[in-house]
């Protein structure tokens, strides 16, 4: 049999991309062999694929496809562009599927910051069997799941090099990324990235303020979303330089400051998170300097801490969490009058916010308001033996 198609284009508006010059061929031949080939264009980027095979509805699947291609759009929103330039092979039997080959990525866009500041990533665990066509994102954990429990194992292994024009805009960075990373996946469905992202030029937004970054890079030893970190961050203050060290990893940084002129720790934390010295803070930066420490993951921060809340006259400080990271909470107090106490908590990843008051109304009798996403009111009534 032969099949063709000539000249067609189409608008994958999803991904906010348009389609031309679409051609496309296949033959095949009762013995079940098949041959392919099919190009395309977008913009000034092209995408080719060839291929031949045989046994597609038997047992004996026999299949080779090789993908190239020239600065193809493969994405064009804006919150998510990106062009490649493939070059992949890909084979085909009855004992699983073989992917290798090289990824160029000369231009690469990422803008997390568009995303809702409450937003939360679908569990890997979840089905999403309808999802509504404006969000297709969704139906990440439905493919993740068919993937898990297709017959035939998958395996690959991808060289992904980034070039001139990558940038990436979320979680307070706004960078460029160079460097090469290596994407495996074996057999049994497991993920590994190996290499090093460069941080080539950018700024990190710490509670407002505009820290530069002179140097640093992204290591990757396996988990692709909890690379090692070794980025210097700093911030002019009038002749005083101010930064801090950021090492660790993404989803536990460390964190360690310094100063040109040397200059105390909390000094250094005041400078950073509101471009004035400790002598000069008020409970009105209280936000600004200890969500800095916490997020910071800084190194003697407990101690700073402690400072800054004796500083600001504080009874209560801590950061609480319900076991996910997101969901990390600030949260200070003070006593307004013995039998009164409030608590203002804010979340250190979503930037929601609550505040509760503690009333004494006798020593039997205890109020408590709460006001935030959710309002409640509770009233407890002890009885001493």
């Amino acid at each position: 049999g032969f099949f063709a198609l000539e000249n067609s284009g189409f608008n994958l508006d999803t991904w906010g991309v348009r389609v031309d010059n679409f051609r496309g061929m296949a033959t095949t031949t009762a013995e079940g062999a098949v041959s392919i080939a099919a190009s395309a264009q977008t913009d000034n980027g092209q995408l080719a694929i060839t291929g031949n095979g045989s046994g597609l509805l038997q047992d004996d699947l026999d299949l080779s496809l090789q993908l190239t291609g020239d600065e193809f759009q493969l994405l064009n929103s804006p919150d998510f562009s990106a062009r490649v330039t493939p070059d992949i092979s890909l084979i085909a039997d009855s004992e699983g599927i073989s992917v290798r080959g090289t990824i160029q990525v000369p231009h690469l866009f990422i803008a997390m910051g568009a995303l809702p500041e409450t937003a939360i990533d679908v569990s890997s665990d979840v089905v999403i069997v309808n999802y509504p066509a404006d969000q297709p994102q969704l139906a990440r954990s439905l493919a993740a799941v068919d993937n898990r429990f297709m017959s035939v194992p998958i395996s690959a292994n991808l060289a992904l090099e980034l070039g001139d024009d990558v940038r990436f805009a979320g979680l307070g960075l706004d960078t460029r990324l160079q460097g090469l990373l290596t994407v495996e996946q074996l057999a049994n469905g497991s993920n590994r990235t190996f290499g090093e992202l460069a941080v080539v030029a950018g700024s990190y937004s710490l509670y407002g303020q505009t820290l530069q970054l002179e140097e640093g890079e992204l290591l990757f030893i396996g988990p692709y979303d909890n690379p090692g970190l070794d980025i210097r961050a700093t911030r002019d203050v009038g002749d005083t330089e101010v930064g801090l060290q950021m090492n660790g990893t993404l989803r536990n940084i460390q964190s360690e400051l310094f100063s040109t002129p040397s200059l105390p720790e909390n000094d250094i934390i005041a400078l950073l998170a509101t471009g004035r010295p400790f002598s000069q803070i008020g409970q009105s930066d209280e936000e600004a300097l200890l969500g800095s420490v916490a997020r910071l993951g800084l190194a003697r921060g407990r101690v700073i801490s402690e400072r800054v809340r004796n500083s600001l006259g504080l009874d209560a400080l801590a950061i609480t969490n319900t076991g996910r990271i997101d969901e990390a909470m600030l949260t200070v107090g003070k006593y307004i009058t013995p039998s009164i106490f409030v608590r203002y908590g804010l979340g250190l990843f979503d930037n929601q916010s609550k505040i509760s008051v503690d009333y004494d109304l006798t020593q039997s009798i205890k109020l408590q308001a709460e006001s935030g996403e959710n309002q409640s009111l509770d009233v407890t009534y002890s009885i001493e033996n």
